[in-house]
């Protein structure tokens, strides 16, 4: 415990790129911070790119017309995110009458690559297949109407980045603690042999 307060006291300030000079080494694409490019799957870097393109420009989704329709046995209430392979839905669960999340892959991605398919279902069993209380549980896989899906748990409260950012500064104990929990989430993900690119508060 000394030596994880000790390194987060020790910890170098963050570079001073801003978040718009992050970009695909693949295609160009700016983007914010992610593990890969939406567009082409590609490794996301910091630098500047004179060729960067905007993401809003490049990709239409179909995802953006969804809340309020029925998606399976889903009615999706409210957007509450969008990641590099897709968005997550507030939804209700028609016959279970409960809320969960549903994370929805972008329909681009498969038409240009059906490889995406395949990981973001085997991202769903993996996910599934872990339980923790510091992990959000995974309930489904689903294809429905082009829309490939997973049901997960419904975790509501306002996330670690509004609460660092909104609130006062965490004490170093208060931050300790917090890294801890969730080191101890993706501990359990690596023994389930599950590797998360993609950690963000």
């Amino acid at each position: 415990m000394q030596l994880l307060r000790r390194l987060l006291m020790a910890s170098p300030p963050l570079p001073d790129s801003p978040l718009d000079a992050v970009y695909c080494v693949g295609c160009n694409l700016k983007l914010t911070l992610a593990s890969l490019c939406p567009r082409c799957g590609g490794t996301v870097m910091f630098g500047s790119s004179s060729d960067a393109v905007d993401l809003e420009d490049d990709i239409p989704d179909e995802t953006e017309a969804l809340v309020g329709t029925v998606l399976d046995r889903y009615h999706i209430e409210l957007l509450l995110g969008t990641g590099g392979m897709g968005r997550v839905f507030l939804a209700r669960h028609r016959d279970l009458l409960r809320r969960c999340a549903l994370k929805i892959l972008r329909p681009n991605l498969t038409r240009r690559d059906s490889d995406y398919i395949g990981r973001f279902v085997a991202e769903g069993r993996a996910a599934a297949a872990l339980v923790h209380p510091n992990v959000v549980t995974t309930h489904a896989v689903g294809n429905a109407d082009g829309f490939h899906f997973l049901e997960m748990e419904f975790v509501a409260g306002r996330s670690l980045q509004h609460h660092v950012a909104n609130g006062p500064p965490p004490s170093v104990s208060e931050a300790t603690e917090l890294i801890l929990e969730i080191t101890r989430g993706l501990a359990a993900a690596h023994r389930a042999g599950i590797v998360h690119r993609d950690l963000k508060p």
